[in-house]
């Protein structure tokens, strides 16, 4: 009977989760379930030791995402400003650089694609860089020259590159 009592109370350990008491108390029963539950403890003692679990508790966990969370949301909302401040400071730069085509230069550009042996967006391309890059040349043997082949040789000595 003592031995009843003994593996209620080892059991009443385990269910509290107090295992190293009920192991000290089993070991001390001679009795063939206690020694059972103890070869049961020493069993899932082992796999315990072989699987490395995060000890840290759930609220833990979720706790640090927030402050992880809380903190990029601060870095976004401080730098947030200075990246729309340089976007915008870069467009306007780019805005202003930008060569405006006027309708001469338009003239200028269909002239220019008779040089290319396809009629594709690569010879569009390439005749408005050369309008905007070489502007004052261009112009320059478009007056000049009389026909395509002078002017393509005017091109060519103002350091136009070719299509």
């Amino acid at each position: 009977m003592m031995a009843e009592g003994q593996l209620q109370t080892a059991h009443d350990l385990i269910e509290q989760g107090r295992i190293a008491e009920a192991r000290r108390l089993l070991e001390t029963i001679d009795d063939p379930i206690a020694r059972q539950w103890l070869a049961q403890l020493n069993a899932s003692k082992r796999t315990q030791k072989l699987t490395y679990t995060i000890p840290l508790p759930l609220p833990w966990l979720i706790g640090i995402a927030v402050v992880i969370g809380l903190i990029a949301l601060v870095v976004m909302i401080l730098l947030t400003p200075r990246l729309i401040a340089s976007l915008q400071h870069n467009g306007a730069n780019a805005a202003n650089n930008a060569p405006t085509l006027s309708s001469d230069d338009t003239a200028l550009i269909a002239e220019l694609r008779q040089f290319c042996t396809t009629d594709s967006a690569d010879c569009t391309n390439w005749a408005t860089k050369v309008v905007t890059d070489y502007h004052d040349q261009a112009a320059a043997c478009l007056k000049q020259s009389s026909d395509v082949k002078a002017f393509s040789v005017c091109l060519a000595d103002a350091g136009v590159p070719p299509p």
